[in-house]
């Protein structure tokens, strides 16, 4: 697993390009002190060594496990700010319109991963070309950021559904600080728990669940209603696809990007 260096310095630039030719994953700066993220297999003592340090100095050095995000799959020492169209994600303290803040916790859901960036592009393309913007349902809402950019492009109302208690207690804190309380609404459990239909249902999951909800996500569905389906492999998506055709949906859209899949469906109803 990645760690956390930190270390107070005189010349913390040059020791910047040091760490990053040992293959720093992420490096901060500041006027006498660095931080940087290093991969487990850059110990202390070669990067001490590296840096030109004493031993007394490689004793004194700050090295803390790193935070993991995303399930492990996005490593850097603190979030950055990004952007979906109009919409900003930044952490909470940001002020402005069309921000949406969320705290630096462990639900999957940061903005960084590919399949969300995927799911976000896909919606910013529909609420972008929308003129009556639809409902939206979250399956697996995590940190609840797709709900949450949602609402923030114009859908009038979202549901966040999530298995995980301490992913959903963290969505409903981003909640909170959106000031989103009255138009997401955060359900335990599974779509089946669910009622009513939806303009849009966005599943960022993995294959077994998605393949698994083949008959449920489509009931959710309202005529002319539009399901994304993300965090597949280009290996299991034809076999997606067969299944929700199967189904009733049509496929209107595929994007691969970073090894990931994102599916477009259109109700044939």
């Amino acid at each position: 697993m990645p760690w956390c260096l930190e270390l107070s310095t005189d010349d913390p630039e040059r020791l910047a390009w040091a760490v990053v030719e040992l293959g720093a994953l992420d490096v901060e700066l500041e006027a006498d002190h660095l931080r940087a993220l290093l991969p487990d297999q850059v110990g202390a003592e070669l990067v001490g060594v590296a840096l030109g340090l004493s031993a007394s100095r490689i004793a004194g050095m700050r090295c803390s496990p790193a935070l993991p995000r995303d399930d492990a799959s996005t490593w850097v020492l603190r979030l950055p700010e990004r952007r979906v169209g109009p919409v900003v994600l930044a952490a909470p303290g940001r002020e402005g319109p069309n921000v949406v803040t969320l705290r630096d916790g462990a639900a999957f859901g940061t903005g960084l991963h590919a399949t969300t960036r995927l799911c976000l592009d896909g919606m910013l393309e529909i609420y972008g070309s929308e003129t009556a913007f639809p409902a939206m349902l979250d399956v697996g809402t995590g940190s609840g950021v797709l709900a949450l950019v949602a609402l923030a492009l114009g859908a009038p109302s979202a549901v966040g559904v999530e298995i995980d208690p301490a992913a959903l207690a963290e969505a409903r804190q981003n909640a909170v600080d959106n000031r989103a309380g009255g138009r997401l609404h955060l359900v335990a459990g599974r779509p089946e728990q669910v009622t009513g239909v939806f303009g849009l249902v966005v599943a960022n999951l993995v294959p077994g669940p998605i393949l698994a909800m083949a008959a449920t996500l489509p009931q959710r569905l309202a005529p002319g209603g539009r399901l994304l389906l993300s965090g597949l492999t280009p290996s299991v998506s034809a076999e997606v696809v067969r299944v929700y055709r199967h189904q009733g949906l049509r496929l209107w859209r595929q994007e691969d990007r970073s090894g990931w899949v994102l599916l477009v469906f259109d109700a044939s109803w």
